[in-house]
């Protein structure tokens, strides 16, 4: 049995319940009104075949657990952030090149932004040109909390100390990432759209609204 509460939101399963006493309920939900139509049921799960996890270090899994579902739920989320920012520089890329009047400027700033991102997403992912050409390279943060969650979410022995140490190395690694991260994406990105904006480059996807009536 997974239990998804300990994700902190999202979809997915998440990792197996551990033994205990639970309940579960019934309830539907119509045009986004929910209605309870049973239970609260308790219930108790019980080890299967005998547990290896002893009772006192259960506590200790499950925050573990929580720990990973957290940096599972925030990594995951800035790989698609940042792919989606690729997009936007990619589209802006093009439309410069399709504007004959653009600053060169622009066009060298958005592809400073683009050298940027693609060198934080390869700290996010790894080299795919090295995983390309078979070379060995060291994991992304990505491959590194995946390890840890397929490692254990599924079993009944708990995380062994090399989940531990690779859950670390992800967390501190994403830890310093996160603000060069944050920074192009949530500033830098929108201040070289807003400008392509303010000298009438085309619109492109994940700008604001076009300003209307134009200035001047």
């Amino acid at each position: 049995m997974c239990n998804r509460s300990r994700l902190g939101g999202g979809g997915g399963n998440g990792p197996m319940a551990l033994p205990g006493s639970y309940t579960v309920s019934l309830s539907q939900r119509v045009d986004g009104e929910v209605t309870e139509l049973a239970g609260p049921v308790p219930f108790e799960i019980a080890p299967m075949g005998g547990s290896a996890i002893p009772l006192q270090d259960r506590a200790a899994v499950l925050a573990f657990q929580r720990q990973t579902g957290e940096l599972l739920r925030a990594v995951s989320g800035t790989q698609r952030v940042a792919g989606a920012a690729m997009a936007r520089i990619s589209a802006m890329k093009q439309a410069l090149d399709r504007w004959p009047s653009a600053d060169p400027a622009l066009r060298q700033e958005a592809r400073a932004l683009e050298l940027r991102l693609l060198d934080l997403q390869e700290t996010l992912n790894g080299s795919r040109t090295r995983a390309s050409r078979a070379e060995p390279d060291m994991p992304g943060i990505v491959a590194r909390v995946n390890q840890v969650v397929r490692g254990h979410w599924n079993g009944l022995h708990g995380p062994t100390q090399t989940h531990r140490e690779q859950y670390r190395i992800a967390n501190d690694a994403f830890t310093a990432l996160y603000p060069d991260m944050s920074q192009l994406i949530e500033t830098d990105l929108p201040a070289l759209e807003a400008r392509l904006e303010a000298v009438g480059v085309p619109w492109t996807t994940g700008r604001a609204l076009p300003d209307w009536p134009p200035n001047g």
